[in-house]
């Protein structure tokens, strides 16, 4: 007989010795830490809130069978769809996957649209991949460096410029966490409380 989705839960939470929700919300603020400005919340054992620029969205936290061995973690709206935040293996090793979190958290359309789900996978990829590149401040662009320097105030001074290989974008932080992202062009600012307030505290 196959076990229900809600015993596979109940397993891996007593493998690895907390809540599936725990595990989601250290996926999300992974994710946040590397630039995606959201804001999770563990709202049950089972379930989590998202808060992205005033929006907010309510996911239930699931676990399933992997494949290839152990189990998987999940974000889900809807009966069947899976938006992987983590492996899980046998003995309860937990591996966090946040590549394809903005993709999954668009996917209900409450907090954000398929375009900047494409920007932050992208971001992400950079990140994860190590395809971001340490450059000097002055090779930023003026605008871009001073609405930095605005937005950050006393902080700016801690963080380092970087410009993406993958996508062009710049991004500001250290020690692999980065709370300002601007495209380059200088558009659009994206902070991250959750990564800024880590750079802060370092």
């Amino acid at each position: 007989m196959q076990a229900s989705g809600d015993d596979v839960a109940g397993l891996v939470e007593s493998i690895v010795g907390r809540s599936l929700s725990e595990i989601a919300v250290e996926a999300l603020v992974k994710a946040a830490l590397a630039g995606l400005p959201i804001t999770p919340v563990k709202t049950g054992s089972r379930t989590v809130s998202v808060l992205y620029e005033g929006r907010r969205a309510y996911f239930r936290v699931t676990a399933a069978r992997n494949l290839s061995g152990g189990y998987i973690v999940c974000l889900r709206v809807y009966t069947v769809d899976c938006g992987r935040v983590a492996y899980v293996s046998e003995k309860g090793e937990v591996s966090l996957d946040i590549g394809a979190i903005p993709g999954y958290l668009s996917s209900p359309g409450e907090l954000y649209n398929g375009f900047v789900a494409d920007v932050w996978t992208a971001r992400l990829r950079s990140v994860l991949g190590n395809l971001l590149e340490e450059i000097p401040r002055e090779r930023v662009p003026a605008g871009i460096r001073e609405g930095v320097a605005r937005l950050l105030g006393d902080s700016f001074p801690l963080v380092k410029p970087y410009v993406s290989r993958l996508t062009g974008d710049y991004a500001f932080g250290r020690s692999s966490v980065y709370p300002v992202w601007v495209d380059p062009e200088g558009l659009a600012f994206s902070v991250s409380r959750i990564a800024l307030e880590k750079i802060v505290k370092q």
